[in-house]
């Protein structure tokens, strides 16, 4: 069976409470809804949650159910730069200039 690619839902709540520094177990408590739910809403067996899951993961992450929705640029965080070590992107940027 081909696995599943999560959905911009998925893809936006792993990343949120991973960056809180939450467990899929934490968030499920803090959301009222089973570890499971999480788990397959994060690995893409889940692609469409309902609108009370997404408020109820919202409102426990502490963001609107629009930033759960929200389809970001890769290497941001809700319209924020991600969490990149300094000077990593003037590395890469020096990297290519002497290649």
């Amino acid at each position: 069976m081909a696995e599943k690619t999560p959905s911009i839902v998925g893809r936006n709540v792993r990343r949120l409470r991973e960056s809180r520094g939450m467990s899929g177990n934490a968030l499920a408590k803090a959301a009222g809804m089973a570890q499971s739910q999480v788990w397959d809403l994060e690995a893409g067996r889940t692609q469409n949650p309902t609108a009370p899951v997404l408020q109820a993961l919202a409102r426990a992450l502490g963001v609107t159910v629009d930033e759960l929705l929200r389809e970001d640029p890769p290497g941001t965080l809700m319209g924020k730069e991600s969490e990149m070590p300094q000077g990593a992107t003037d590395t890469a940027a020096k990297s290519e200039r002497t290649s």
